[in-house]
């Protein structure tokens, strides 16, 4: 059982305060013997890549899976792996598909410029089309309140003058 001294600190073996002893050590400028102090490093971390899994490793992990019988052997099974169960159905799912033969994932092929610049391009209309679909759309809104407005107050696009309005 520990009790307070009377300056409220903890006293330690050898009569003294725990917290005095720190609060010494600290006064003094020498570094506390039990605290080691590293700086950060100002380096940042290299970016973490996605990991690639070979065909042969998805085909032995499915196997190891489909042979679990207990119950939570699987689940041991995929953190010892590091997976999630999600990661084992679309495994599952490239192997039902014939996507699974044993070999190494498939490199990324890289695109060529024109390819590039015919997709940017196609992306870009697309935008500007669906920019001006909203717009025509809001337009047509317009017009069919102003065709309301004149309907309540009875005139009909023969009757008004749109010349005269513009003075």
């Amino acid at each position: 059982m520990t009790f307070l001294n009377g300056s409220g600190n903890i006293p330690n073996d050898d009569g003294g305060s725990a917290a005095g002893g720190h609060a010494r050590q600290l006064l003094s400028g020498a570094p506390p013997a039990d605290l080691s102090v590293t700086p950060p490093d100002p380096q940042l971390a290299e970016k973490a890549k996605r990991r690639r899994f070979s065909g042969a490793y998805k085909l032995s992990i499915i196997a190891q899976a489909d042979a679990c019988a207990d119950r939570g052997s699987l689940g041991a099974l995929l953190r010892k792996e590091g997976l999630f169960h999600s990661t084992l159905a679309k495994f599952r799912s490239q192997n039902r598909q014939g996507g699974l033969s044993g070999s190494s994932p498939k490199p990324r092929v890289e695109k060529s410029p024109a390819v590039a610049t015919a997709l940017s391009q196609q992306s870009k209309l697309e935008r500007e089309n669906r920019a001006l679909r909203r717009k025509l759309a809001r337009a047509e809104r317009i017009i069919a309140i102003q065709k309301k407005v004149a309907i309540l107050l009875g005139e009909t696009f023969q009757d008004i003058d749109l010349e005269d309005e513009e003075d």
